[in-house]
């Protein structure tokens, strides 16, 4: 079972990875619930995140604003955040020059 927004049940975990399924739009509406989310895995002291956005076909800057956030605070606590972006999210990375700020997997 994979962390979803709302979250439903508990995260997948795959050698040594928490495996965190977004939802399809990543926007204002929900942005600072999927921030708070990855910040809630760094306090309890998972820092190695894989985030799941292969179903996710939006985001704006406030989603994207919540990514980078959640990376940072991943990076400060030691940890790794991997993203699998949808080919949209990967062309949406591309467009606003992020794609350097994350690892893609």
């Amino acid at each position: 079972m994979t962390a979803r927004i709302p979250s439903r049940g508990e995260p997948e975990v795959s050698r040594d990875f928490v495996v965190v399924t977004l939802p399809p739009s990543i926007t204002a509406a929900n942005a600072p619930k999927v921030r708070r989310l990855l910040d809630g895995y760094v306090a309890l002291g998972d820092v190695r995140l894989v985030v799941d956005l292969t179903g996710v076909t939006a985001i704006d800057a406030a989603g994207m604003a919540a990514l980078l956030g959640g990376r940072e605070a991943v990076a400060r606590a030691g940890g790794v955040m991997i993203v699998r972006p949808s080919p949209q999210i990967l062309a949406a990375f591309k467009r606003s020059s992020t794609i350097h700020a994350f690892e893609t997997g």
